[in-house]
């Protein structure tokens, strides 16, 4: 179904306004068609009654299952090797630097290239990986060094395929289920969490580190079948895809531009900068402090994950009551505490107890964060965006786990663990005003701005496109004029605008010309998908300052140094 709101100007009137402040064609709003009927049909299923979702959802439990018991091996392989803190922290390093350097263009990957066949590539080459550190174990070939560089490759791996199975979801379930299939995930996770470590720590101890590694490997098998068996369907796209490298390039400008999913990411930042204290220095702990074994160790590592589990069970209760910003408090704070303690206790079962908490304060309060991100996010975005998200995530685990060791070999692990958990106190606290309360409220329904019609025949590659726009206002509203502006030029940007500028004309006071640049004529076509519903506020704002009966006029150019361009006969409009 296609709704053209149209409605006169002032805002106040209580209509949309129905121009495009860059094309004066009607603003379309795209919806569902599905969703005038979803009130008078019976409930759908679940996600899991969808059997291509189910089998995914199966096997990828088994994947992260396999997963966390190669996270223990791996972390129990190398305090064998190495008892040295610093060394043992740069298996973090060696697990999150990949995925730093390489989410963004992993999240542009994943909007470019085949999906499918993407998944099928990153899997196999996950469960050579594992396969591979599997023989050079049983072959007992493995120093440090071999084993970070397995843990680093391994890791690349798993980047690229992380934001193409996140965006996946939509894909396999109607959308009205998507919020629950995104649980259905997290449940995934948390109980592999819970149970994948302990039984890691089981087979290290019947029979080495090597078979977690060669079950890790096995692991993988079940999605390589699901995602072999499926047949996608072939997307009809009316442009061409965007290239990786300015894939990549809009994804940051639209971070860099949209406040929303700026503090999404400030408070990520503020929780993973002392909470990854812990998975750095977790392996020493285990072993100096609590003088573990390996089956202890495995304990340890899934009461994490439990305590996960046990949160992920209340955490809906807990949305009907409470906002976002009092679950991350709450959860911040068993964190910061959990912190504290775990340097403190040197017993088995206490220590377990706390990283039960610890586990719970950590999921509520990653995924209220994580829920917002979704919730600000476009759907043209969503991939780079959670891939950003990510990129935060892992380069500041990275860059703390080497920071994390360094402090504990010179300080100790019981001052360091009070510096994270206070720390974390501290920060939380400050970064509180950046509310996420209301930010998930944002009106995400795609928009169009109309039509462009041109009189020259012009290729998709052409560029660059300076888009001129004039307004006219009372003079004596200019000042507030530009401050209105300011919004637009952000949202400008944040939709594929290189530059944008806001001039008065000398001559005649109150003649404003707004003028954009946007690399090609591609991506100012894909710049006319990109706005939202919650945008149309800020061009009323800026509208309600037009003198009676004036609607903004707009002109486009092409770059005169680009080859192709031919005049035609006829107007060229957008597809």
């Amino acid at each position: 179904m296609v709704v053209h709101v149209v409605g006169p100007r002032p805002p106040s009137t209580g209509n949309v306004a129905d121009r495009d402040a860059s094309s004066r064609s009607p603003v379309t709003v795209r919806r569902d068609a599905r969703a005038d009927a979803v009130s008078k049909e019976p409930k759908p299923p679940g996600p899991l009654a969808i059997k291509l979702f189910r089998g995914l959802w199966l096997a990828g439990l088994i994947s992260n299952v396999g997963s966390f018991m190669h996270g223990v091996g791996a972390s129990w392989l190398l305090t064998s090797l190495s008892t040295s803190p610093a060394i043992v922290a740069l298996l973090q390093t060696a697990t999150s630097l990949p995925s730093f350097l390489l989410a963004l263009p992993a999240g542009a990957l994943a909007d470019v290239f085949d999906r499918r066949r993407l998944l099928l590539v990153t899997q196999v080459a996950m469960a050579l990986i594992a396969a591979g550190l599997a023989v050079a174990t049983f072959a007992d070939v493995v120093t440090p060094t071999w084993l970070l560089v397995f843990s680093v490759l391994l890791s690349i791996a798993g980047t690229i395929n992380m934001p193409n199975w996140v965006a996946l979801t939509p894909e396999l379930v109607p959308r009205d289920q998507i919020p629950a299939a995104s649980g259905l995930n997290a449940v995934s996770m948390n109980i592999a969490q819970a149970i994948g470590p302990a039984i890691g720590g089981i087979v290290i101890a019947a029979a080495g580190a090597g078979w977690v590694f060669a079950l890790n490997a096995v692991s993988f098998a079940g999605v390589i079948l699901v995602i072999q068996r499926w047949r996608r369907p072939e997307r009809d796209t009316r442009l061409p895809p965007e290239h990786v490298v300015s894939a990549m390039r809009t994804g940051l400008r639209y971070v860099g531009n949209e406040r929303n999913i700026q503090v999404v990411l400030v408070r990520i930042a503020v929780v993973m900068t002392f909470s990854s204290a812990l998975a750095a220095l977790m392996p020493v702990i285990a072993r100096s402090r609590v003088d573990a074994t390996a089956g202890q160790f495995g304990v340890l590592s899934g009461a994490l994950g439990a305590g996960a589990v046990a949160a992920a069970l209340v955490i809906p209760r807990l949305r009907l009551r409470f906002g976002p910003d009092l679950i991350v408090a709450a959860g911040t704070s068993l964190l910061a505490g959990a912190l504290v303690f775990v340097g403190q206790i040197t017993t088995v079962a206490p220590m377990a107890l706390v990283l039960f908490v610890g586990g719970a304060g950590q999921l509520l309060a990653f995924t209220s964060i994580f829920s917002i991100a979704q919730a600000v996010l476009p759907a043209w975005v969503r991939g780079r965006g959670l891939a950003i998200a990510m990129l935060v995530v892992q380069g500041v685990t990275a860059g703390m786990a080497a920071v994390w060791g360094a402090l504990a070999n010179g300080s100790g692990i019981p001052s360091t663990m009070t510096i994270a958990g206070v720390g974390l106190l501290i920060s939380s606290i400050l970064v509180a005003p950046l509310r996420l309360r209301g930010r998930a409220e944002l009106d995400l329904t795609p928009i169009t701005w109309g039509e462009v019609h041109t009189a020259l025949d012009l290729h998709d590659d052409q560029g660059p496109v300076l888009v001129a726009i004039t307004w006219t206002v009372d003079p004596a509203d200019v000042p507030e004029f530009t401050a209105a502006m300011t919004v637009v030029r952000r949202q400008r940007r944040r939709d594929g605008a290189i530059t944008w500028g806001l001039y008065e004309d000398v001559d005649r006071p109150g003649h404003l010309t707004e003028s954009f640049v946007v690399a090609t004529w591609a991506e100012h076509e894909r710049q006319h998908d990109r706005p939202i519903a919650a945008d149309l506020a800020a061009q009323e704002g800026a509208r309600r300052f037009l003198v009676a009966d004036h609607t903004p006029q707009v002109q486009h150019h092409i770059g005169r140094h680009t080859s192709g361009a031919r005049h035609t006969s006829g107007a060229r409009h957008r597809r």
